[in-house]
């Protein structure tokens, strides 16, 4: 395991489990996960959610050591520009954003992710892949909170129709943002048809993120 963030979280966890004498299965069955999910975690593939980080720590009583490493893990995969971004949306009382050619971050699938970061990371890893798109799985926790921002999302038409990762992926994808659409009445996601013609955002992308009164 690397010795990284996400990879000393990784082992902790695996330490941890082989410690307490659980198979994989065994813990799913205790914790209330999927057991393959707990095998991504405990092999680097998927950072665990804030919910797993803290289950885990008072599963095993480990002080918050998950929960801590969770942080840190996040952060490192992110550009120091970044971090202040992906901070504010978690107290932002509203995120509108618009992508002209993909499908905004917090509305991905995790195989739509990976197919993009792929595609347009070369040269990069299976394993640097992996955890960049767990990163960015992560980062979706902010619409999941008990108080989510009210989200609002526009996406050109070109976004929607290009087949990223291919048919099978595409369509997971497509299904992924009706089903956030039906489930959470925070979310608005609209199209810009092709047929509106050149728009000031052409081959762009933008955020905005809105705070509540202090």
């Amino acid at each position: 395991m690397p010795a990284t963030p996400a990879g000393m979280l990784a082992g902790r966890a695996g330490r941890a489990r082989a410690k307490a004498g659980l198979s994989l299965r065994a813990l799913a069955e205790k914790l209330g996960y999927p057991h393959t999910y707990l095998s991504r975690v405990e092999r680097g593939e998927q950072l665990p959610s804030e919910a797993l980080a803290e289950v885990l720590d008072d599963f095993y009583e480990t002080d918050g050591l998950f929960t801590d490493l969770l942080v840190v893990a996040v952060a490192a995969e992110v550009p120091v520009y970044g971090r202040k971004v992906l901070e504010e949306e978690k107290r932002a009382a509203r995120i509108q954003t618009f992508n002209s050619s993909v499908v905004p971050g917090l509305l991905q699938t995790e195989s739509y992710t990976s197919a993009l970061f792929t595609e347009s990371m070369p040269g990069k890893d299976a394993e640097k892949v992996a955890l960049q798109v767990a990163t960015r799985s992560h980062r979706r926790a902010v619409l999941d909170s008990a108080t989510p921002p009210l989200y609002w999302a526009i996406m050109d038409e070109a976004a929607l129709r290009r087949p990223v990762g291919g048919p099978a992926i595409m369509a997971e994808q497509l299904r992924h943002i009706l089903d956030v659409i039906e489930k959470n009445s925070a979310v608005r996601v609209q199209a810009l048809p092709f047929t509106h013609g050149v728009h000031p955002l052409l081959g762009g992308s933008l955020s905005l993120l809105t705070f509540g009164m202090a």
